[in-house]
């Protein structure tokens, strides 16, 4: 048994499946036939490279002879015959040739070892295409010695491999400390930790003081829109929206969404929540403006047109969506070219001097102020307004206006909410003036609808 001792071939971190034992002669015996096999292959492979590079040559040697041998075997001339096969057998590397007739009736034959063999070439010999024998070449092939000492190096080669394959499946406790560098993983260096700076907490910018939206609806109660085609509506939106931008670039409002068919919504933030509403107000009367001009210019050409409205909502301390909702509502209740205004008494009270407003809900009247009425001789009669349920008083300017008492806003435990609605029907003169020369000159630049 102790030429047959076992060895492990592979331990169990090798194969992941268990240990397999195998003899040493067995593997030694497999190893020297992969050898000689190897060195089969490399031999064959040469005699291969070899054989295809001779037939070339061959072949055309072949040609040659043949053609050279042609007159002398139609002439019959045996002497030039056996000279022409003993230059021809001088050539190196030709082990030997033969010129032969049907039937070996007349042959030459030479070469330098006829006795060989090696790899053989024939042609036909013609004359006027008319066979009148054969010519062959042998050449001569390398032999294995030959090829061996020419790819020594490979053989080398094998057998090293083969000695180690074989030395670490028999002894593989001697190659466990071996390590190869190549074979061995990369060890990554560890990064450098990530320097982190001392940043300033930044300063968080306090929210605006006042926020007031200006929505603006079409004016379509017959759904008028969403019975033409698609490209004259998008160009009727789009005249729109342009308009609705160039009149917001000048009052500082920003856009939250194109205009579309359910309208489109402006944002107006400031500090002063007067100069805000301000804003808000002239941006809104100037827009009417434009887009009334557009209709007009549209009807005028036989084009769909739609007339729009628009209505301001305050946000005070409601949600933003609380407050698009209600104000997108107020734009609906509106008429064509109206703008309505929904904000707190207190801010609101200050415009009733400067601008047109009338209430859209008449409010209750006090007590109070009928008897002072009363009081005065002045009755419960009065002249009413165009389009108004409230009882307007003329002030300085001929201007009528809403008289009110004046509010007074919410104080930190009373809930946020705005008073009832307003219709504005213009601004002050200096304003209106104001809005109509900026009209002019966008209606200038602008092309014809």
């Amino acid at each position: 048994m102790s030429d047959y001792n076992l060895f492990f071939a592979f331990t169990a971190s090798h194969s992941g499946k268990g240990v397999q034992l195998i003899p040493s002669r067995s593997l030694v015996i497999v190893l020297a036939v992969s050898f000689l096999i190897h060195a089969a292959l490399l031999v064959s492979s040469a005699r291969n490279e070899v054989e295809r590079a001779q037939k070339p040559v061959g072949e055309l040697l072949a040609a040659q002879l043949a053609g050279s041998a042609a007159p002398l075997l139609i002439n019959r001339d045996s002497v030039g015959l056996g000279l022409l096969a003993e230059r021809f057998g001088q050539t190196p590397g030709i082990l030997s040739l033969k010129i032969a007739t049907p039937g070996n009736t007349m042959s030459a034959s030479g070469g330098n070892a006829p006795t060989l063999t090696g790899n053989t070439f024939s042609a036909p010999v013609l004359m006027d295409q008319k066979p009148l024998g054969t010519a062959s070449v042998v050449l001569a092939g390398p032999a294995t010695g030959d090829i061996l000492r020419t790819g020594s190096l490979h053989v080398l080669l094998s057998l090293a491999i083969h000695l180690l394959l074989g030395s670490w499946l028999i002894w593989p406790d001697r190659f466990r400390n071996l390590r190869v560098p190549i074979l061995q993983p990369l060890q990554r260096r560890p990064a450098p930790a990530p320097v982190v700076a001392e940043t300033l907490p930044e300063e968080v910018p306090p929210p605006p003081a006042a926020t007031l939206f200006l929505q603006i609806a079409l004016e379509d109660s017959k759904g008028l829109l969403q019975r033409v085609n698609a490209s004259t509506a998008d160009q009727l939106l789009m005249i729109l929206d342009k308009l609705l931008l160039r009149a917001a670039r000048l009052y500082q409002g920003k856009p939250l969404h194109a205009f579309g068919p359910e309208g489109a919504t402006l944002r107006f933030d400031g500090d002063d929540a007067a100069e805000c509403l301000q804003r808000a107000l002239a941006c809104g009367r100037l827009f009417l403006s434009l887009a009334d001009a557009a209709y007009q210019q549209r009807r005028n050409a036989k084009l769909f047109a739609l007339p729009v409205k628009a209505a301001i909502g305050e946000r005070g301390e409601r949600e933003e969506g609380v407050v698009l909702d209600e104000t997108m509502q107020l734009a609906r209740r509106g008429q064509a070219q109206s703008l309505l205004l929904a904000v707190h008494e207190a801010l609101a009270e200050p415009l009733k001097a400067l601008h047109k407003l009338e209430s859209l809900d008449k409010p209750a009247e006090p007590p109070e102020n009928t008897t002072d009425d009363a009081a005065d001789g002045e009755g419960t009669t009065t002249e009413p307004a165009a389009d108004a349920t409230d009882t307007p008083e003329t002030v300085a300017g001929g201007e009528p206006v809403m008289t009110a008492e004046p509010a007074t806003l919410p104080t930190a435990d009373e809930p946020y909410a705005p008073g009832a609605p307003w219709r504005v029907l213009g601004l002050s003169e200096a304003e209106e003036a104001r809005i109509e020369a900026q009209k002019t000159q966008i209606l200038e630049r602008r092309k014809p609808a």
